[in-house]
């Protein structure tokens, strides 16, 4: 697989310090997995996958030996991990908890910027079918990681709650969310 460079890595530049790089070249990735899931019941799914992964001409900003921002292909990166995770289905509520552990490293086996060891997720959604209304709450988190010149970059944790009418009225459809 591979990913282009986009519009503004390749060729976004200003007078403050930021040059463009038109010969930028695409990523490109490797990637295995295995994927085991185990359904106990109608109600439970357990899932594990374990993975590996390389890529190579990583795009990544830089500022350059002139003190520009540049976007550049700056070598390799691979890594490897592991997520574990379930489905669990409670009356009208569908729960999907999961955590992943991943190491990342760079052509120097150096830890990889921005790339935490851990991550984690949680998704709530159900219904009222009785007033028509559905909800979601979906959770992410995250742990420390490094920036550019092994600046430390906080873990964090990012939530969103929404709410919507299911069916559409002659009015239309009521919505609302709360978002982190």
């Amino acid at each position: 697989a591979f990913r282009s460079p986009n519009s503004y890595e390749k060729y976004y530049q200003d007078n403050t310090g930021t040059i463009s790089n038109p010969n930028l070249k695409n990523e490109h990735i490797n990637n295995a997995e295995i994927n085991l899931e185990f359904s106990p019941s109608s109600k439970l799914i357990l899932s594990t996958t374990v993975y590996k992964y390389e890529m190579s001409n990583v795009i990544q900003q830089i500022l350059n030996s002139n003190g520009n921002m540049q976007f550049i292909n700056n070598g390799n990166t691979n890594g490897h991990g592991i997520e574990v995770g379930a489905k669990i289905y409670w009356n009208n509520l569908r729960i999907q908890p999961s955590v992943s552990y991943q190491k990342t490293h760079d052509l120097n086996q150096s830890m990889a910027v921005s790339s935490p060891h851990i991550l984690g997720k949680l998704l709530i959604d159900g219904e009222i079918p009785s007033e028509n209304i559905a909800m979601s709450l979906n959770m992410q988190t995250s742990s420390s990681s490094y920036a550019v010149n092994n600046q430390p970059n906080p873990g964090y944790t990012v939530s969103n709650f929404m709410i919507q009418q299911k069916r559409q009225m002659s009015y239309g459809r009521f919505s609302a969310g709360i978002y982190n």
